[in-house]
């Protein structure tokens, strides 16, 4: 699962990751997962974040924010 995501943004924890993603390239991902996830025992959520919302998250100990491009989803 983790190479999917990978490609649409960074690793902020062992299983939580950052992404900015346009409509359509959430549903290409959401697919994706779809395809990896064991229904039994996994479960993804999305965040879906305003861009004002984002730009103030507040990470401690404070770290730079990889670059990410397009819209607004956290995954």
């Amino acid at each position: 699962m983790e190479k999917a995501i990978k490609k649409y943004g960074g690793r902020v924890n062992l299983s939580v990751f950052e992404c900015m993603l346009t409509e359509s390239q959430l549903e290409k991902l959401k697919a994706a997962i779809l395809k990896l996830v064991d229904s039994k025992t996994d479960q993804v959520a999305y965040y879906m974040l305003c861009m004002d919302c984002f730009v103030h998250i507040v990470y401690q100990p404070e770290r730079k924010r990889k670059e990410l491009v397009s819209s607004t989803t956290v995954v």
